[in-house]
């Protein structure tokens, strides 16, 4: 019933889009119709396919998702488009099919990096879990982590080989992902060593915390670095501002409280 509503869904969708194009766009002449035609099919099939990859991969990896994560995905992720709609005014020239692929590529995989972390937060603060819920949620960030891998090589290759381009936005990105993976890594098995224990680890809020601490240091310095690189190839990277002044708010606070503690 679901994949018939998702289906559904998307065929509203996709006629809403060509209504809205038809209608916004001009007139097509008529020799570049089938052409024109051809394109929109294209279009058509990669966002199917692309819905169809990402419902499996949800179903091999977590299963039936909770209202709650339902709901934080969908917040989370008009978030992240309004972030990139403002990276584009940076890199407006570059604007182009390869730009819009990667995009979403990086949509997709964003959206499981948070699906994983509320899942091993559930796992986490549930009472009884069943192992094929750990496997599936190991699997996940184990995978995650080799395609923010593959992807940083490959962003990194060219812009080294090409210079720079929008190619270091998603760098940054699968930096800052693969950063996240192995941090909730670290915390999945400190909730095992916690576990085999029974509870009784007294040193588990100060290790969570440690880790916390050098997980925010790592992603300010890296949104400082990045920052410093797009002012002096782009100009001010304003879609910037607010993610840098979050998390250096992040480390401030964490850094505050490891002083107190100290």
């Amino acid at each position: 019933y679901r994949l018939h509503l998702t289906i559904a869904l998307y065929n509203q969708i996709y006629r809403f889009n060509c209504s809205s194009l038809s209608f916004l766009t001009p007139p097509v002449p008529p020799q570049y119709r089938p052409a024109y035609a051809r394109g929109a099919a294209s279009r058509n099939l990669a966002l199917a396919l692309a819905l169809c990859s990402w419902k499996l991969t949800k179903w091999v990896f977590l299963g039936r998702l909770r209202e709650a994560e339902v709901e934080r995905l969908s917040e989370r992720a008009k978030e992240a488009v309004m972030e990139i709609c403002l990276a584009m005014t940076i890199f407006r020239e570059e604007f182009n099919v390869p730009f819009v692929s990667l995009f979403g590529l990086l949509l997709f995989v964003k959206s499981f990096h948070w699906l994983s972390q509320d899942r091993l937060e559930h796992i986490e603060t549930s009472p009884a879990v069943r192992m094929a819920q750990h496997v599936r949620c190991l699997s996940l960030m184990g995978a995650l982590l080799l395609v923010d891998v593959f992807f940083l090589k490959y962003c990194v290759q060219q812009t080294v080989e090409q210079g720079p381009s929008v190619l270091l936005l998603f760098a940054f990105e699968y930096i800052v992902q693969a950063s996240g993976v192995i941090s909730s890594f670290i915390k999945y098995l400190i909730f095992l060593a916690d576990s085999a224990l029974e509870g009784a680890w007294e040193g588990k809020g100060v290790c969570v915390f440690y880790l916390e601490l050098v997980t925010d240091l790592f992603h300010l310095f890296t949104y400082v670095i990045f920052f410093v690189i797009i002012f002096m190839f782009y100009g001010l990277p304003l879609h910037l501002v607010r993610e840098l002044y979050w998390t250096f708010s992040n480390f401030r606070n964490r850094l505050l409280d490891f002083i107190r503690y100290r």
